[in-house]
């Protein structure tokens, strides 16, 4: 897998991110008496992103956040991008609870929520279209 298939992503970026790890962590307070949460993320990436500037550094996406933070969780992570998705599949590849689907989220989602069981399942979805990720 090339470099170019990883996304890169502005310093901002982090910010999203530790709010994302803090509403995981409610989510982790609610399964731990519930065993009931599911995660969606309808626009993975690459799983492993890099910094942009000076301070380039590799860093876990979304996918892998919500996977390593939450292994008890199923983690349902779509990627429309051919490349990207590979690279995708690389970065979770020891991640068993992911299930990766690759293709348009708005033609997925609907197959992908009948599998969760309905009324039975708190389902947290991430949504993070690429526009605010630079390439």
């Amino acid at each position: 897998m090339t470099n170019s298939s990883f996304l890169s992503i502005k310093p901002h970026t982090l910010h999203k991110y530790n709010i994302l790890r803090k509403y995981l962590g409610v989510c982790k307070i609610f399964d731990k008496h519930y065993s009931n949460c599911v995660y969606v993320d309808t626009h993975g990436g690459s799983g492993r992103v890099q910094l942009e500037g000076a301070n380039a550094k590799w860093v876990e996406g979304s996918p892998l956040i919500a996977a390593m933070w939450t292994p008890q969780f199923p983690c349902h992570i779509i990627e429309i991008d051919p490349d990207r998705y590979g690279s995708l599949c690389e970065s979770t590849s020891n991640c068993s609870n992911v299930s990766l689907y690759n293709g348009d989220c708005n033609e997925l989602i609907t197959s992908i929520l009948s599998k969760i069981p309905k009324g039975q399942k708190f389902v947290f979805c991430f949504i993070d279209p690429e526009s605010s990720i630079s390439r």
